[in-house]
């Protein structure tokens, strides 16, 4: 006697969203309906040390200095809201250079849609954040020990 064949169904998280490609290249391989749920799985900075964070997208110059596709910036702006949920508003957010011009934007258009009493914290960790391009300023990582390997190497 046979057994009846066991039917799967797969849940599937994308990091750090789902995207309209995903979705595309997954029911052009077919498998859109063995998947009984997909969801985004936002993970925002992670903690190397305390006071190192990094958001581990490696292809996020490429695809927004060279492909000029901007969902990364969006990634980057909801990663720092997520920071001010735990350390408070931060107050004073400028950017050097147009991609984060638009990440201080996107900040900008993220806290008027929030919900205020979600940011409305009595207790500021952040005075101050800067966002800066890579253009400019493409230099400085190579000159110091303090680039990203360098403060992990230490």
């Amino acid at each position: 006697r046979s057994k009846p064949p066991m039917i799967r169904k797969y849940m599937v998280f994308m990091t750090p969203r789902v995207t309209k490609v995903c979705m595309k290249t997954l029911q052009a391989r077919g498998v859109l309906g063995d998947i009984s749920s997909i969801q985004s799985l936002h993970i925002g900075f992670i903690p190397f040390d305390s006071d190192v964070l990094s958001l581990e997208t490696p292809k996020i110059w490429r695809e927004t200095f060279v492909r000029n596709e901007i969902s990364g910036l969006w990634d980057v702006a909801h990663s720092i809201m997520k920071l001010q949920l735990f350390f408070g508003a931060i107050p004073n957010i400028c950017g050097k250079g147009e991609h984060a011009k638009t990440v201080v934007r996107l900040l900008q258009r993220m806290k008027a849609e929030a919900d205020p009493e979600m940011l409305d914290s009595t207790v500021i960790e952040i005075d101050e954040c800067v966002i800066l391009d890579r253009t400019v300023d493409m230099v400085t990582p190579m000159l110091t020990q303090m680039t990203y390997e360098g403060i992990i190497d230490e």
